[in-house]
């Protein structure tokens, strides 16, 4: 469906009258409230005099010159109000173009604004029964307060960015593991918080059982999903990067890491009708080569490598992804003292990847780098 999202024009505040209604949450086999509800006193502190106070800001969705949706925030002191700095978020859309995408694209526009304005934080209240309680996650919306029947909602704007680093390789006495390290380093040194994912050092265990296989295989959503998967979902929607780093083994990461994928990427979390995985900022994979991308059949080999990773296990669940490739790494063959050099050279790439991880954010998915070739 074509759509386009804009602003709201100053004579079209009216508008906010239709879209507060749609706001109002029914649960199945509920009678809708009458169309005069939205005069109330608590309600209509979401739309009186919209436009003319210091921080309304309203986008819409639009489709054939009609409005469909709307976005807006203000200082008010309503349902989800938190505190006098952080303005309170509402949304809705016109029964027939939900689930169609474009709610989560008028809140990106919206979060994107708030940014820009130099907002530290948006709020909103949903109902617990309500479907776009995953959509909010998904946003990066954090549950802050509940009562019985609400949670209150807040979204971080302006912090910086939490990184998920997913390191797979057996021996601290390699380069990939040198790599981690300085990368590390890199976002130590640039205040970015981080958790890491050492696969090897937690024994996560990459094998998955017959009750995983029954699980995802048929598709059995009531069916638990393991405890160290769990986690691994859990510091996934805690980030909003994340970055693999492995060594190219035959064409491929180490078992570890493949069984990670397998166990991980669960039905209803990575896949599925209603998936809780929330979209990335970003993908990077940091990958290691003991051949060199000078030769045709290792350039191919990447390309493999980047339709596996990138165009199936990646695909849409990160809004960017970027490959760096760190070759010419093998022992011996007469590559020693090249080796050394470009342990250096690729180090200090690491370290500078991790400090200006948020550099690119802003710029189309490059294709996979070669670094120092």
């Amino acid at each position: 469906m074509d759509y386009i999202i804009r602003k709201l024009k100053q004579e079209e505040g009216k508008v906010l009258d239709t879209f507060l209604y749609e706001a109002i949450f029914i649960p199945e086999g509920v009678e809708a409230p009458p169309k005069d509800i939205i005069d109330q006193p608590e309600l209509q502190v979401y739309v009186e005099d919209f436009g003319n106070r210091t921080g309304d800001i309203c986008f819409v969705a639009e489709v054939d010159e009609s409005v469909v949706g709307a976005v807006w925030v203000r200082m008010m002191d309503d349902y989800g109000h938190v505190d006098n700095e952080t303005p309170s978020l509402a949304i809705s859309l016109l029964k027939e173009y939900r689930n169609r995408g474009i709610g989560s694209e008028l809140m990106k526009t919206m979060l994107s604004e708030l940014k820009a304005c130099g907002y530290k934080q948006v709020s909103l209240s949903v109902q617990k029964q309500n479907y776009a309680v995953k959509m909010y996650q998904k946003l990066g919306f954090q549950i802050m307060d509940e009562n019985e029947a609400e949670y209150i909602m807040v979204s971080q704007v302006l912090k910086k960015m939490h990184i998920l680093v997913v390191y797979c390789h057996p021996s601290k006495n390699s380069f990939t593991h040198a790599v981690k390290e300085s990368f590390v380093k890199g976002l130590e040194d640039a205040g970015y918080s981080y958790e890491i994912s050492d696969l090897y050092e937690e024994n996560f265990c990459p094998v998955m059982s017959e009750d995983e296989y029954v699980r995802e295989g048929f598709y059995q959503m009531d069916r638990p999903v393991k405890e160290d998967v769990l986690r691994e979902q859990e510091k996934i929607n805690r980030a909003d990067i994340i970055v693999f780093i492995y060594p190219d083994f035959w064409t491929s990461s180490p078992a570890m890491l493949e069984g990670w994928f397998q166990r991980v990427w669960t039905y209803g979390f990575a896949y599925g009708n209603e998936q809780a995985m929330k979209t990335l900022e970003k993908a990077m994979f940091l990958v290691t080569m003991g051949g060199s991308l000078k030769d045709e059949i290792r350039r191919e080999q990447l390309e493999a490598m980047k339709t596996v990773m990138v165009g199936d296990r990646i695909r849409d669940r990160a809004k960017k992804c970027e490959v760096y490739v760190f070759d010419e790494m093998t022992r011996g063959y007469g590559n020693d003292e090249n080796r050394e050099k470009r342990a250096i050279l690729f180090s200090n790439r690491a370290y500078d990847l991790a400090k200006n991880i948020e550099s690119t954010l802003a710029t189309r998915t490059p294709e996979a780098k070669a670094d120092g070739i």
